[in-house]
């Protein structure tokens, strides 16, 4: 019964994992996919050109 208990316990973590992953802010989230919102539009007259 012990091995059926880890089974069952490694295939709801590996579940979460994959579930989670699909969200859009779920462990597999990296915040560079992320819209930059801070970042100045080229319009903006104080973006600054080097």
């Amino acid at each position: 019964m012990r091995g059926l208990y880890t089974s069952l316990a490694v295939a709801l973590v590996l579940l979460t994992v994959v579930l989670a992953g699909c969200g859009q802010r779920g462990p597999l989230y990296l915040p560079e996919d992320a819209p930059a919102d801070t970042q100045l539009p080229m319009t903006d007259p104080h973006y600054g050109y080097v």
